[in-house]
């Protein structure tokens, strides 16, 4: 699992992910756009990032509630990736 932190905002470092041109085309993903985000998101240590942008980021992909920790929004929106 990567260390370093994020330079984008979590959101937006998805889309380039995913190849998404838009934020609101992270809706619209097939399987294998969702599974490049649960790959880079094994990548990023849940301590780089904020719970609070954890979370946002499980309410805009996964529209799920608000996890306790980043690292327990991180698990979760892995596996809602994975599908």
């Amino acid at each position: 699992m990567g260390s370093s932190a994020l330079t984008h905002p979590l959101l937006e470092y998805l889309a380039y992910i995913s190849g998404s041109k838009y934020l609101s085309d992270l809706h619209y993903l097939d399987g294998t756009g969702r599974n490049r985000i649960a790959q880079a998101l094994e990548n990023i240590s849940s301590e780089s990032v904020s719970l609070w942008e954890w979370n946002d980021a499980l309410n805009y992909l996964a529209e799920v509630g608000p996890a306790a920790s980043p690292s327990a929004a991180r698990e979760l929106l892995i596996e809602q990736m994975r599908g």
